[in-house]
């Protein structure tokens, strides 16, 4: 159960007041908002607290005592306010309109931290995740600098971590749409897969294919195959004829569900799944 003090969790869409219905009991402090660009902007501060709040923390680190966030707070509040200060243009431009003055992000921080006061944000995980998480703000450095932010990332994660953060340009957006090709959803037309063309033309159409594993992953494979025209071959380990309905589809289901997932694009691809 989410703090009382801390921010409101979001909540959007059409099974957004069942799903309030579901958690105000329990103490969980909600917020129903209207439009995409309001969970937009939650979302980018958010990700500026996760991308500066380990850094500040583990800023005088020697892996034995790092600080935790109240004591950021309560001993770094001017370093944190040049941080979000430094990102707040790129911030903007990542939620597409304006997320607040620095006073406003200092104080949802604040608020977050502080329903959690000991808590001591890992430093693995987040140099693990930095291409997700300081590398965003990162690749947008040429609207504002952002010379504290990446000496912190610097002198903390590295300086080869740093460089592969801002080597990951993002492409301009008619570079990117001319790569995706839509899919359509075999078993619901009206839902459809966004991939990316690898530019790789196959000289032959496929004509058959060979699936290895009849459960509930391989038909579907199996069945999407042959509503294309080919041939397909379904090999399974399992004694079908005498009825042997195998392990993994029985026990999990193929893991349908979209809970604890990541990255964020594999959750996505659970999520759709669902759907």
């Amino acid at each position: 159960v989410t703090s009382p003090t801390s921010p409101p969790s979001i909540v959007y869409g059409r099974h957004g007041p069942a799903l309030a219905s579901l958690l105000t009991p329990w103490g969980v402090v909600l917020k129903q908002v209207d439009t995409r660009s309001e969970i937009q902007r939650a979302a980018v501060k958010k990700l500026m607290w996760s991308a500066l709040m380990w850094l500040l923390c583990h800023e005088d680190d020697d892996d034995d005592c790092p600080m935790n966030v109240a004591a950021v707070h309560e001993n770094k509040e001017d370093k944190l306010r040049s941080l979000i200060q430094e990102l707040l243009t790129s911030a903007n431009a990542l939620a597409g309109d304006n997320i607040g003055s620095v006073n406003d992000i200092v104080q949802y921080f604040e608020s977050y931290s502080l329903s959690m006061p000991n808590a001591i944000p890992s430093k693995d995980l987040a140099i693990n995740e930095l291409p997700e998480r300081n590398g965003i703000f990162l690749q947008a450095d040429e609207l504002a600098a952002q010379p504290l932010h990446e000496a912190l990332l610097t002198r903390i994660a590295g300086a080869d971590s740093t460089a592969r953060c801002k080597s990951m340009q993002a492409e301009p957006e008619t570079a990117k749409m001319a790569k995706l090709r839509i899919i359509p959803h075999v078993a619901c037309p009206s839902m459809s897969f966004i991939a990316h063309d690898t530019g790789k033309k196959m000289k032959t159409a496929v004509k058959s294919a060979i699936v290895v594993g009849g459960g509930v992953i391989g038909c579907s494979v199996a069945l999407a195959l042959a509503r294309r025209g080919i041939v397909v071959t379904v090999l399974d380990r399992r004694n079908i004829d005498e009825g042997d309905i195998g392990e993994a589809t029985t026990a999990s289901w193929a893991w349908l569900n979209s809970n604890d997932k990541s990255p964020l694009g594999y959750f996505a691809l659970n999520k759709i799944g669902m759907s």
